[in-house]
């Protein structure tokens, strides 16, 4: 059941992305530590292909939507599960809303049509 348009996704993706990065500094748990750098290097790889994507809102139009769902599960996932890979379990707040934003971004990429809006119109013509 796919209901969320490309549209939506890639914005929220944006969104949620900028939400994770400024996360340390909004919830006070901020370092030179693996509960920001991890997070950031995962979001920064979401911003990549992002502006990658045959979306709305990507600027080259090289990785096809479906393969950029596929991305966001398994960053999502990832971001998800960050502070037991990069061993920030025990930081104040900074599991918490990592977690809260991996579900997100994975929920975000499970219930995402595959087809940009541009792309049904051409294949209706």
């Amino acid at each position: 059941m796919k209901f969320i348009p490309t549209i939506f996704h890639c914005i929220l993706d944006y969104i949620i992305g900028l939400l994770v990065l400024l996360s340390p500094w909004i919830f006070d748990y901020k370092s030179d530590g693996a509960e920001t750098w991890g997070p950031t290097v995962i979001v920064g790889i979401m911003f990549a292909y992002n502006l990658l994507t045959d979306s709305e809102t990507g600027l080259i139009k090289f990785l096809a939507m479906p393969a950029h769902l596929w991305f966001d599960i398994f960053c999502g996932i990832t971001l998800a599960a960050s502070p037991w890979i990069f061993d920030f379990k025990d930081v104040l707040h900074a599991p918490q809303i990592v977690i809260f934003f991996g579900i997100l971004i994975t929920l975000n990429g499970l219930f995402t049509e595959t087809l940009p809006s541009y792309a049904e119109k051409k294949g209706n013509d």
